[in-house]
């Protein structure tokens, strides 16, 4: 009896390291070391950056769009123990004589038990990312097509 308990300690600890080495965020730090910006993205009439932003939505988010506007984007919100995210993007006028537009990214984690994977400054990093430069730095990283 005491063996079988010391095997299934062992193959839970084992398979909890494997889990933990394999995280998303683990991953795919080499690809977001270009990424720097983890400021929401000013810009003047910001129509190639929210093209991005919906695009960049539809690419990796596991959720559909559920609103598409001219200042919000909004996928359907996860599930209670669903460990992807669920994202709104805002364009915001910006203050000031100069005019101009912040695209702003928040994120809601839908797990109440688990931590979302990649961390919620990875995803923004990646999001702003591409918001500025237009290269997807998750582009071509594995099981990243959806952000989980």
């Amino acid at each position: 009896m005491f063996a079988k308990m010391v095997l299934c300690a062992t193959m839970v600890i084992t398979l909890a390291a494997g889990c933990a080495g394999s995280s998303i965020s683990g991953r795919i730090q080499g690809r977001l070391a270009p990424a720097t910006q983890l400021a929401p993205v000013e810009c003047g009439a910001c129509k190639p950056e929210w093209e991005r932003a919906q695009l960049w939505l539809i690419k990796h988010s596991a959720h559909k769009l559920q609103t598409t506007t001219d200042v919000v984007l909004r996928t359907h919100a996860p599930g209670n123990f669903d460990t992807s995210y669920g994202f709104t993007v805002t364009k915001e006028p910006v203050g000031g004589s100069m005019g101009g537009y912040r695209i702003v990214l928040a994120t809601a984690c839908g797990s109440l038990l688990q931590r979302c994977d990649p961390t919620p400054s990875d995803v923004q990093r990646a999001f702003y990312h591409y918001l500025a430069t237009g290269r997807d730095l998750l582009e071509g990283a594995g099981a990243l097509g959806s952000i989980r």
